[in-house]
């Protein structure tokens, strides 16, 4: 009870406070990375500048020992329509992981940006030589534990020898002090897909070079920002930092109502980004699955984010209609490119196949709103269909109106 008092006590706070400014810079994605981003690439026709060169800053005596250097790279800035340079950090790595830097490479006239990523020291990854299934793996998840925890959905692989699919099981993964959780992930790397196995990296605050202190508080509010405005990349990360640190996001307002649904973790990338540029686009489309119901126990979002949301470029698979999926999306491209290496999902002909994908007749006439009339304490009932797959595994996604971290269930 004692705790459900302070949160109220907290989203009143938060009510009556000003709105939140939305001024962001690019996040290093060795510090973090977005999960999804690297299946279809930036493509884009101009070359990009060569490297400058960095100034290290120098190791004090406030440097984690254990810190080393990831250098900057450039990336396509799509507001700007520039090239936009990442500052190289210093970051201390995953235990057990090395770095791959990102690179640009050329293909068909068009500059194709391979994004970074962590991978194990002690072996090597696979590559697979297809277009990997990126559609969810049906599954009916156990009761959560009573420790605090967030579901990771499984995920679907090809077997190279028999070309046939076997699934990765989801798991509920129990939050810890001193580590946090990272999704598998599917990379192109300019010759296939590489599988990047899920992996226990450092919660956020540790994985600076510059030990604790008033320095790494502004750094870290900052980067919470901008991974926010692209929210479904880097889903299960937020959420997982608002479960440990629910007060912080709570005062900061904007807070998504549905990051307070058990089971949230289990919408697809395409569903996320779906469902937040509907939440953030008024007069957007919503999700099929999003009913008059629903809609009115998720509150509106920030005057401030609906208005920095709206210079925003969307993502690759959002259309004018909503969003589509990932497999959907690469077929389009595999079915435009003469062989697997022309991968420049930009070009022209891509652009006017992807229009193929609206849907024929979209009922959409007049566009649900988020009319929740409470922050964060519009939970009451029990219907989301994307969860409730089948009757009796409903209780272990959804709240029935009470107030509770992610995966925290009840005593009994």
């Amino acid at each position: 009870m004692r705790r459900f008092i302070t949160y109220l006590l907290l989203a009143m706070l938060m009510a009556f406070s000003a709105e939140p400014s939305f001024s962001v810079t690019p996040v290093h994605e060795g510090l973090i990375g977005a999960i999804g981003e690297g299946i279809v690439p930036a493509s884009v026709r101009e070359r990009p500048p060569g490297l400058p060169r960095e100034l290290r800053p120098e190791k004090g005596s406030d440097f984690d020992e254990n810190a080393i250097w990831l250098s900057g790279y450039w990336i396509w800035d799509p507001e700007k329509n520039s090239y936009a340079f990442v500052k190289g950090i210093y970051r201390v790595p995953p235990p057990g992981m090395k770095w791959q830097p990102p690179r640009w490479i050329e293909r068909g006239g068009y500059w194709i940006r391979l994004k970074g990523y962590w991978h194990p020291i002690d072996r090597s990854l696979a590559r697979l030589q297809q277009t990997p299934s990126l559609c969810k793996v049906e599954e009916k998840p156990t009761d959560s534990p009573l420790s605090p925890c967030l579901y990771a959905p499984g995920f679907w692989v090809r077997d190279l020898q028999g070309g046939l699919k076997r699934s990765i099981p989801g798991r509920w993964v129990v939050l810890e002090k001193d580590r946090t959780y990272t999704p598998a992930d599917f990379v192109f790397d300019g010759e296939g897909f590489i599988l990047v196995p899920p992996y226990f990296d450092l919660p956020l605050e540790k994985r600076f070079a510059v030990k604790a202190g008033e320095g790494n508080s502004t750094n870290l509010d900052a980067l919470l920002v901008e991974l926010f405005l692209s929210y479904p990349d880097y889903q299960f990360f937020l959420q997982e930092h608002f479960v440990r640190n629910p007060a912080y996001w709570l005062l900061k307002g904007s807070v998504p109502s549905w990051w307070l649904w058990k089971g949230s973790t289990l919408l697809s990338r395409t569903e996320s980004w779906w469902l937040f540029w509907w939440w953030t686009h008024p007069g957007f489309p919503q999700p099929e699955w999003i009913n008059p119901e629903l809609a009115a126990k998720i509150y509106p979002p920030s005057t401030a984010l609906v208005e920095t949301m709206q210079r925003k470029t969307p993502p690759s698979i959002v259309m004018s209609w909503g969003a589509a999926e990932l497999d959907d999306l690469l077929r389009v491209i595999n079915s435009h490119r003469h062989n697997f290496i022309n991968f420049i999902p930009d070009s022209e002909d891509v652009k006017i196949a992807l229009a193929g994908l609206e849907p024929e007749s979209p009922d959409q006439v007049h566009p649900l709103q988020p009319e929740g009339k409470h922050p964060y304490l519009s939970l009451t009932g029990n219907s989301w269909p994307r969860f409730n797959r089948t009757e009796d595994s409903s209780r272990a996604f959804l709240f029935s109106g009470k107030f509770l971290p992610f995966g925290v269930e009840e005593a009994r």
